[in-house]
C-alpha cells in the first residue's frame, strides 16, 4: 500500500495484490496480479 499526495488536500491511496504461483486442491491455478487506486479527499 502506498499514499500519495496530490492537488486540493486530495490523497491517492494505492493497493496490490499478487498471487504468485497460486494452487488450490493441489493444481496450479492463473497468477493474477490486482492493482487498485483510490482517491480520498478529507
Amino acid at each position: 500500500m502506498a499514499a500519495v499526495p496530490g492537488p486540493a488536500g486530495r490523497i491517492r491511496f494505492y493497493l496490490i495484490s499478487d498471487d504468485n504461483f497460486g494452487a488450490f486442491a493441489g493444481a496450479p491455478t492463473d497468477q493474477r496480479t490486482l492493482l487498485m487506486a483510490f482517491d480520498w479527499t478529507p
